[in-house]
């Protein structure tokens, strides 16, 4: 999986890459929980804490 593609974008800031890569990959695995925790950590970083709340 992609997922070592999201924790470097994560790490560069690119959170709208990030969260494009994760709901790309939500369609193919829409019950991986890696993925949830790496949207959660996303919208934290952005202070987007309603979404956070919401996954």
């Amino acid at each position: 999986m992609q997922t070592q593609r999201i924790i470097d974008l994560i790490s560069k800031n690119l959170f709208s890459e990030a969260k494009i890569e994760c709901k790309n990959l939500l369609h193919i695995y829409p019950k991986n929980s890696d993925i949830y925790y790496f949207l959660g950590i996303i919208y934290l970083k952005e202070k987007n804490f309603k979404e956070a709340a919401n996954l």
